[in-house]
C-alpha cells in the first residue's frame, strides 16, 4: 500500500480506535490519477476490435 502511494504521489494516513476497527485515508492528487490511468478493459477491447 506505501509503495502504491508513493507512486501516485500521494498520501496515506491510518487511524485505529478499540471497537471500532481501522479508518484508511488516501489522497491522491488529481494530476497524478490523470498520469497514471490505465484504460478500462472495455476501451482496450473497442481498441483491440477497431485494430487501433
Amino acid at each position: 500500500m506505501r509503495e502504491r502511494t508513493r507512486f501516485l504521489n500521494a498520501d496515506l494516513a491510518f487511524t485505529a480506535s478499540p471497537g471500532n476497527g481501522t479508518e484508511v485515508l488516501l489522497r491522491v492528487p488529481r494530476s497524478s490519477l490523470l498520469e497514471n490511468a490505465r484504460p478500462s478493459i472495455w476501451v482496450r477491447f473497442a481498441r483491440l476490435i477497431r485494430a487501433e
